[in-house]
């Protein structure tokens, strides 16, 4: 296979995230105008805060893949929650930023909440503090290992960072996630119903 380069992310990159073929993973609706601003500024959120991270895996200049997981979940959380960050918001769908669908913002409103607070899980069980967001695998280069590659580099930088233990939601029809986290060491460890069925998984580092 050829050289994959596994990279931190950088802003200059977001374009190349949104735009990566086959990354459907950080879009609940089709691409419209709210869609992809609300998407890049929470990879500028992602990218910009030391308690998370964004990793690109690059074969030369193009970007095959990606991964965004989170060192400490709550202070990211605090974090997009402070005044300076809400009213940054609040200006961007003022000035039509996100555009105009008084029913798109709601659904992007809903995302935003569902982001930023804890998701109730069936059965009395701590959550972690660290958390794999999201991954994906350019859409001509996937069966390659690429996401494996992605989430070995994640899980040992993570370790070497101090992390004990993450976790992940993976809807539970998604089975290709979950057996390739399952392949990882992660296991089902709680389930949440709303707002949509997720299974929590956990793997101690």
């Amino acid at each position: 296979m050829e050289e994959i380069q596994i990279k931190e992310g950088k802003l200059e990159e977001i374009e190349k995230i949104i735009n990566m073929p086959g990354n459907d993973i950080l879009f609940e609706t089709p691409k419209s105008k709210a869609e992809i601003e609300f998407v890049r500024e929470k990879l500028k959120l992602h990218i910009l805060h030391p308690a998370s991270r964004v990793l690109t895996a690059w074969l030369e200049d193009t970007l095959v893949g990606f991964l965004i997981y989170t060192r400490d979940e709550r202070k990211f959380k605090a974090f997009i929650k402070k005044p300076r960050i809400l009213l940054r918001t609040a200006l961007k769908i003022a000035f039509g930023f996100y555009g105009y669908n008084p029913f798109q913002l709601l659904r992007l409103f809903k995302r935003f909440l569902k982001r930023s607070s804890q998701l109730p899980v069936e059965g009395a069980f701590p959550l972690p503090n660290a958390f794999l967001v999201a991954y994906a695998t350019h859409l001509n280069w996937r069966q390659r290992g690429i996401a494996s590659r992605l989430i070995a580099h994640f899980l040992q930088e993570a370790k070497a960072n101090g992390v004990k233990e993450v976790g992940a939601w993976v809807g539970t029809e998604n089975v290709a996630s979950l057996r390739t986290l399952q392949k990882f060491g992660f296991e089902i460890k709680g389930r949440c119903s709303s707002p949509s069925p997720m299974y929590l998984l956990v793997r101690e580092l």
